[in-house]
């Protein structure tokens, strides 16, 4: 049998199975994040129990069939750091490798181990433990006390018992500075991981801060750039025709003439309105201060009365339009007001970016308990490198000077925010060239329903 000053040496210098584990956990730290709880133990648990059993091999033999090594400590780790599933597969894991060793101290072995999973889950359930050194001290000593009875099941009681007064001071002070040492190394590298996660974190905040900051800079050089030219023109008419309605000499203009003329400063002051009023709306509801009123609402109602606004433009573009509703009708609890917008601002899309001759559909169903309106064009499409931002304010479909339609770019980012303060969803879907079809879910009651 070894001396007590052997095996508390032995038993130190198994501590440097200890560190390698230490070492490899750090490694490993980042990879582990990237599973699911329930994984992520059961992968350190099997990681700890490898340890335990590799601390096997360098074993200290104690007495006939008993060996004594730094297992326990390392299951103990295991728990504390991993969780108690992560606990009870090392100790499996180490259990039945001493199993399989056989001995007299196998059966000791395992009741070991697995008393110290218990310790460990204790441990992660008791966060305190970890709160500092004096409280992981009193853990780690506590835990080696509670591993101690497992030495009585070695032969008989009195043999076991004899054993334990032994070898139990210096063989329990080993693993309390195991159980002690390891608890502070890998605190420190937990420590070091989430410091290194919350620099990467705030360091994507920063980066995510200034592509804002980008993106709202560019925003408003588009809103500028667009406003400039569309304020400009519809004043440009207003002003130009009639100055000439004033002018000296011209008094006497035919009527026609003169009902032209009024006719083009109507038409450029509505589209100035149209303008302002899509200026004012984002910004009320980029506010937070736009309202909505839900009532019961028949929705093909609302449908019909959108068509009828843009008869005159389908006409003029020998557009077909197709539509598709339920016989039955479609009542909806929504805001009549904002119902019309959506459908107005899409429909406008749809034929200011179809060309002459295409076809356009308007479709409205329920599915799931939600209500679906679906609209279709054979328009130019949209780009894919630009789908994710089309509904972000004063974007385009394109860029391109033949292609960019006249507007602020406001459209489809209001219909977002008005299906948004619905509770609903609006999903975009488009081929450069080939068309865009637009769907909006709204509950029909209201209510987040399940998705269709």
């Amino acid at each position: 049998m070894v001396t007590g000053t052997e095996l508390f040496l032995g038993m130190l210098n198994n501590l440097v199975v200890l560190i390698l584990l230490v070492a490899v956990y750090g490694v490993f730290i980042k990879q582990l994040e990237r599973f699911d709880k329930f994984t992520r133990q059961i992968v350190m648990g099997a990681m700890f129990g490898i340890f335990a059993i590799i601390c096997m091999y360098v074993k200290i033999p104690v007495y006939e069939g008993v060996i004594v090594d730094q297992r326990n400590a390392i299951v103990v780790l295991s728990g504390a750091f991993g969780g108690p599933l992560s606990a009870g597969v090392s100790a499996i894991c180490a259990g039945l490798y001493r199993l399989y060793l056989g001995g007299a101290g196998a059966v000791a072995g395992v009741v070991g181990v697995t008393l110290a999973a218990i310790a460990g889950a204790v441990m992660y359930l008791l966060p305190i433990t970890h709160r500092n050194f004096m409280t992981t001290a009193i853990a780690s000593i506590l835990a080696t006390a509670f591993l101690m009875p497992g030495f009585l099941l070695i032969g008989d009681f009195e043999a076991g018992w004899n054993l334990m007064i032994a070898i139990g001071p210096q063989f329990g002070t080993a693993v309390s500075i195991g159980i002690f040492m390891g608890s502070v190394l890998l605190n420190r590298e937990n420590r070091r991981f989430r410091i290194e996660r919350e620099r990467k974190r705030a360091q994507a905040e920063r980066q995510a801060a200034l592509e804002e900051a980008v993106r709202a800079n560019r925003a408003k050089s588009q809103f500028m750039a667009t406003m400039s030219h569309e304020l400009r023109t519809p004043l440009n008419a207003i002003l130009g025709f009639s100055d000439l309605l004033l002018m000296k000499g011209n008094e006497e203009l035919p009527a026609e003439k003169r009902r032209d003329y009024l006719q083009i400063i109507n038409a450029s002051g509505q589209h100035l309105l149209s303008l302002i009023n899509d200026i004012l709306d984002i910004a009320t509801i980029e506010a937070g201060k736009r309202q909505i009123e839900k009532t019961e609402v028949n929705l093909l109602s609302v449908l019909r009365t959108a068509l009828d606004n843009f008869e005159r433009d389908v006409t003029e573009k020998s557009l077909t339009v197709q539509t598709a509703y339920p016989e039955e009708g479609l009542i909806i609890h929504a805001d009549e007001r904002a119902l019309a917008q959506i459908t107005l601002n899409l429909l406008s899309n749809a034929i200011k970016f179809t060309a002459p001759g295409g076809r356009i559909a308007l479709n409205a169903r329920r599915a799931n308990g939600h209500v679906l309106i679906e609209i279709a064009d054979t328009g130019i499409g949209i780009p894919a490198d630009r789908l994710n931002d089309v509904m972000e304010p004063f974007s385009r479909p394109s860029d391109e000077a033949h292609l960019a339609a006249p507007g602020t770019g406001l459209g489809l980012s209001i219909v977002k925010s008005l299906v948004e303060l619905h509770e609903g969803e609006i999903r975009l879907e488009s081929k450069e060239g080939s068309g865009t079809k637009v769907t909006v879910q709204l509950p029909a009651s209201g209510g987040r329903a399940e998705a269709a």
